[in-house]
């Protein structure tokens, strides 16, 4: 799951979050053994590049007020490009070895690493001299920024909103694994506000920003002076589409909010892919690229839609894993879709409703001493100590 595309900080970031999801596939399987391997593993790739002995590693650079993963990829050194969603991969792959070693994340040891890829996207202190504020983040406008330098007469970008929201869950996840109230708080604001952002500029849920003679059922790319319907290196449907959709995780729900909406856009795909074949150009991908990603995304407005969609012995995108793909739209299938109308008095926990109206509640504890959970249904539920608990 390392080094398929390439060895800078997005495609190993890409691995380390393939690895995290798969090691909880593991985990809530019951493989106990496959778990500690995956552990051991996802801590090995991070150290490797924490202890500064490589030839891949971090460095912090005073002179740009930054901390650089080396070798660069897509800019990320000579424009300071997409460092979030770089970074966000990482941030999730440690939060999840934090859930189950808190030690490891001890500031002795490899927290302090790890609180410097946090400080270079998203510190919240303001005046530093190694790192400015919210780096990434535009809090007037609600989103994030890719762009480094921001050399575009549109002004700044964002394309993949998606690898965005995964930044900011992985920093409330870590936030919530190493008890640090502060920034698990941070991430949660900038998750929350990223996803309405996303909801709005984006996919336009509530139509109130994509004009009618734009003819795009949704903006692939958000400039600041502009919107736009493609990718920086493909004109491929199913890539446009799915570049603000991974990677899937547990922070992905979000894209479920309308299911007919998730239908319409999964239902255009196979024309839009039709229209792109027939003017018998290629980017040279799989026939069938990204179909995990499509299928996963169509679960979540129709799980039964979404298994049929998946080809288990199709391509697999290059941060996902078959076992990963199965257990999403099995649970999916399962459980139903997500209910948004429930919340609940804990950041880690997920509804879901089937067809029958019946709820699936799910509670994840990442604390080191039991909690009891409340969901605004007036359902409660006690949770173990870093457990997931689910009930009906």
């Amino acid at each position: 799951m390392y080094n398929k595309m390439g060895r800078g900080t997005y495609y190993i970031g890409k691995g380390l979050g393939a690895n995290a999801q798969l090691m909880s596939v593991a985990e809530a399987e019951g493989k106990t053994k496959m778990r500690d391997d995956l552990l051991a593993l996802l801590k090995k790739r991070l150290e490797s590049w924490f202890d500064g002995q490589g030839s891949t590693y971090f460095a912090q650079d005073s002179t740009l007020g930054t901390f650089v993963g080396v070798p660069e990829e897509f800019g990320s050194i000579k424009a300071m490009n997409d460092h979030h969603f770089h970074y966000g991969y990482w941030l999730m792959g440690a939060a999840h070895v934090a859930l189950r070693d808190p030690d490891w994340a001890s500031q002795q040891k490899w927290g302090g690493m790890v609180g410097k890829i946090i400080a270079d996207i998203a510190t919240d202190e303001r005046g530093r001299a190694d790192f400015p504020f919210l780096r990434n983040f535009d809090a007037y406008e609600g989103h994030s920024w890719a762009s480094g330098d921001a050399n575009f007469d549109a002004g700044n970008n964002q394309e993949s909103s998606s690898e965005a929201v995964n930044a900011w869950a992985g920093l409330m996840l870590w936030g919530e694994a190493t008890g640090d109230r502060k920034l698990r708080d941070l991430g949660a604001f900038l998750l929350t506000s990223e996803i309405a952002s996303v909801n709005q500029y984006w996919v336009d849920l509530d139509r109130q920003v994509l004009a009618p003679e734009y003819g795009k059922p949704f903006a692939s790319m958000v400039f600041g002076g502009k919107y736009a319907y493609n990718t920086w290196w493909t004109q491929e449907p199913r890539q446009i589409f799915g570049i603000n959709l991974l990677p899937i995780t547990p922070a992905s729900t979000y894209l479920g909010a309308k299911p007919e909406y998730v239908k319409s856009l999964v239902d255009a795909l196979p024309a839009a892919v039709k229209a792109y074949n027939s003017r018998g150009k290629s980017d040279g991908t799989p026939a069938d690229i990204w179909q995990d990603v499509v299928a996963s995304y169509a679960a979540l407005g129709d799980p039964e839609a979404g298994f049929a969609l998946w080809n288990r012995r199709g391509s697999v995108e290059g941060g996902e894993t078959r076992s990963r793909t199965l257990y999403w739209l099995a649970s999916l299938k399962e459980m139903g879709t997500p209910d948004f109308s429930v919340t609940a008095d804990t950041p880690l926990y997920s509804v879901f409703k089937d067809k029958s109206g019946t709820r699936t509640y799910l509670a994840y504890n990442a604390r080191s001493s039991p909690i009891k959970v409340t969901f605004s249904t007036g359902k409660s539920v006690d949770v173990p100590a870093r457990s997931l608990v689910r009930i009906r």
